[in-house]
């Protein structure tokens, strides 16, 4: 009843195809390999009209994107394999900044839809983020922080927020009197 043996990288649109009859709350979902038929995750009503997209999810595994009819208990109908592989970010860095600037980041990554970069104190949640910009394309620009510090640039994926590459942001003013503090390589020293 249903499609073929797709691979992708994580969070990125999957699209396919079915064919046979159609129920009306019939729907198809991408599940992980052994999940009870019951037990699925996002999904479409495939009575909305072909193709079909769901985004694929952001960790990497053998999933199944199963055709589930509407009787009690969802039994599926039938299914393809999907294989999610997964996703590094990289950025040109590390980089040096004033308080507050705009920071210019040049990266390579996925870009799919609302995956995006973000400045994050060290140490941070991957759901925790501050400012940030979309993945449209590269180079990217955020504002950096106004307090001085050392910071990350993240890339984030979009459903699960998970970071997939990152790079240190030091602020030129993270120079605390009578340390030393390193700054993209170069030791500094601030006297009385």
């Amino acid at each position: 009843m249903l499609f073929r043996s797709v691979s992708v990288v994580v969070g990125a649109m999957v699209e396919f195809r079915w064919s046979g009859e159609i129920g009306s709350k019939d729907f198809i979902s991408i599940d992980k390999v052994g999940a009870p038929e019951h037990k699925y995750n996002s999904y479409i009503y495939p009575s909305r009209g072909e193709p079909g997209a769901l985004r694929a999810p952001d960790i990497p595994g053998k999933y199944l994107i199963r055709y589930h009819s509407d009787a009690t208990g969802y039994p599926v109908r039938g299914s393809a394999p999907l294989e999610v592989i997964d996703a590094t970010a990289t950025f040109e860095g590390p980089l040096t900044v004033d308080s507050g600037a705009e920071v210019t980041i040049n990266w390579t990554g996925p870009a799919n839809e609302r995956d995006f970069l973000s400045i994050d104190p060290i140490g941070s949640d991957d759901k925790k983020y501050g400012k940030y910009a979309y993945a449209k394309s590269s180079p990217a620009t955020i504002r950096a922080p106004e307090a001085p510090g050392k910071y990350l640039i993240r890339y984030h994926l979009a459903s699960s927020y998970r970071v997939i590459g990152q790079t240190e942001l030091t602020d030129r003013k993270s120079v605390v009197e009578g340390k030393s503090v390193d700054l993209g390589g170069r030791r500094i020293i601030k006297r009385k």
